[in-house]
């Protein structure tokens, strides 16, 4: 699956001939994480059936709304088990069970799928040896691999079944949709915020891609300023400030402190992305420039940027991770000149200033919903013709979720 096949839905001829668009962050970049992370798992055939029908991809996006919204819940019977009755009043439990079953409804649907057609393609295979199957190469996804696994590898020790199977995939919509799209908002809300570094971004891949192209992953590792862009957006704001906790499996010492056995370490990525010892006395300043000429990455090497955590119990996705929000973000800025009003919940009427304030949750998000003005950088319009209405025109917004963030 390429993620270049969604970035060219932003070439649609409805979406260029309009000039002005209101881009409602929360709802679109969650529209393209679940998108692209459903294609990656369930593959294209599943992804279509969940999401072919408009009404239908609405509700699934919203049930992993609710999911990524209750993982970022605590349960008050979880820090003082006494007062687990508090959960049941105020309808935590219940939520918690109803998105449960739904889930899993869906999950235990796109596996039973998958093992039809994969029986399918055996009874194919028989009958016809020179056929490949129909289920090799570009057309596997992780669901198929997950279940090579739970196939193939049982003499081996491995034994995957359908609940482990659910489990790793809710672990891929969990790590892989909330955090994607915060990172990308956070990018966007710094690259609007600072004028100079978006042109910088935009020239470059004017420069790369040309005016007749459309991004693809070849053109990313060409792309060093957009790399950088989002190096600096995940030191000022990883997305899980607060990295997977971990404990040492006997008695050890770190820098001369003693650490027992199984002892809970919580690594704090945020602080160490601010560090002024590492950083500089410009720590907190977003200035992509400060990676152009460094070689730290975020692969788990560089201590001092660990956004993705480090070593075997690292982020196994960050791959993936990364292509998803340097597409996305290569093409935004390649077809579109952006500027901003922001909903404040305190007031009637959005500003034209962005507050860069945190909210907490699973992942740390803008605190305000950020309503981004995109202006296409196509030709201009004829004289005697007239831009559509900014706020006026709801087609407008639809041509804006169909074409950027595709059902």
């Amino acid at each position: 699956m390429e993620l270049s096949s969604l970035a060219a839905l932003l070439h649609s001829p409805l979406l260029l001939a309009v000039l002005l668009l209101v881009f409602s962050w929360l709802i679109h970049l969650t529209a393209y994480s679940n998108t692209v992370v459903s294609r990656a798992v369930f593959g294209d055939e599943s992804a279509r059936g969940l999401y072919g029908d408009v009404d239908k991809g609405r509700a699934l996006r919203k049930l992993f709304e609710n999911f990524a919204r209750l993982l970022g819940t605590e349960p008050m019977g979880e820090l003082l088990p006494w007062l687990g009755w508090v959960d049941a009043v105020r309808g935590l439990d219940g939520k918690v069970q109803r998105t449960f079953e739904a889930l899993d409804s869906i999950i235990e649907k796109v596996i039973d799928d998958h093992r039809r057609r994969r029986r399918r393609r055996e009874v194919g295979r028989q009958m016809d040896s020179d056929d490949d199957g129909g289920g090799g190469g570009d057309h596997r996804d992780f669901v198929d691999v997950l279940l090579d696994v739970n196939e193939t590898d049982k003499d081996a020790g491995i034994r995957l079944g359908t609940i482990e199977i659910k489990a790793i995939i809710l672990d891929m919509f969990a790590a892989g949709t909330d955090t994607t799209m915060t990172v990308i908002e956070w990018a966007m809300a710094e690259l609007i915020t600072h004028p100079d570094a978006m042109r910088n971004a935009q020239d470059e891949i004017k420069a790369v891609v040309g005016i007749t192209s459309h991004i693809t992953e070849d053109h990313l590792d060409r792309l060093p300023y957009l790399k950088a862009v989002l190096k600096e957006t995940l030191r000022l704001h990883p997305p899980l400030p607060l990295l997977v906790p971990h404990e040492p499996s006997s008695d050890t010492k770190i820098l001369g402190y003693s650490i027992p056995a199984r002892t809970r370490i919580v690594i704090n990525a945020w602080t160490i992305g601010r560090d002024q010892a590492t950083w500089g006395e410009h720590a907190e300043e977003f200035i992509p420039e400060r990676f152009l000429e460094s070689g730290l990455d975020y692969i788990g090497q560089d201590f001092v940027l660990v956004p993705f955590g480090a070593g075997r119990r690292g982020c196994p996705g960050v791959g993936f991770a990364v292509q998803a929000m340097e597409m996305a973000l290569a093409s935004l800025l390649y077809n579109f000149d952006w500027e901003t009003r922001v909903v404040d919940r305190r007031s009637e009427f959005g500003t034209s200033s962005l507050d860069m304030s945190e909210m907490n949750g699973l992942s740390v998000r803008l605190n305000n919903q950020t309503l981004s003005v995109a202006r296409t950088r196509a030709k201009q319009w004829p004289s005697h013709s007239s831009p559509p209405s900014l706020y006026s025109s709801p087609s407008s917004r639809r041509s804006c979720t169909s074409c950027c963030f595709p059902p």
